[in-house]
């Protein structure tokens, strides 16, 4: 934050709530929001990824990702659909904006090192 071009960044699966991954062929429906329960919420799936030592529990995988050098052994392969779940009171990924107050936001998008 006060280095000289100061980034914001934030592990993607060190801070989502829930997470899935799906195989393309196992989804039936293009037309519905897959993965998503009826109350809005993800349903979590994450046995694809059953023999490795990722935890099944949402606080533990976050405490698991939040290590770098777990983090750094896993890569998102296009081959597979990703649905996250997140919770962030001021941060609105739609806008990448920081919104403090309805009067006070904060354009991140110069701190996202390039990626939206």
């Amino acid at each position: 934050m006060f280095s000289e071009e100061p980034k914001f960044e934030h592990p993607l699966l060190a801070g989502c709530q829930s997470f899935r991954i799906d195989r393309p062929e196992d989804i039936r429906d293009e037309n519905s929001i897959h993965g998503v329960g009826e109350d809005g919420n993800v349903i979590e799936d994450i046995s694809i990824l059953n023999d490795l030592t990722v935890p099944e529990d949402s606080v533990a995988r976050r405490k698991y990702f939040s290590k770098i050098s777990n983090l750094e052994k896993f890569h998102f392969e296009t081959d597979f659909i990703y649905t996250f779940d997140f919770y962030a009171n001021f941060f609105s990924p739609a806008r990448h904006r920081l919104e403090l107050t309805p009067f006070l936001s904060v354009d991140l998008i110069p701190y996202f090192n390039g990626y939206p």
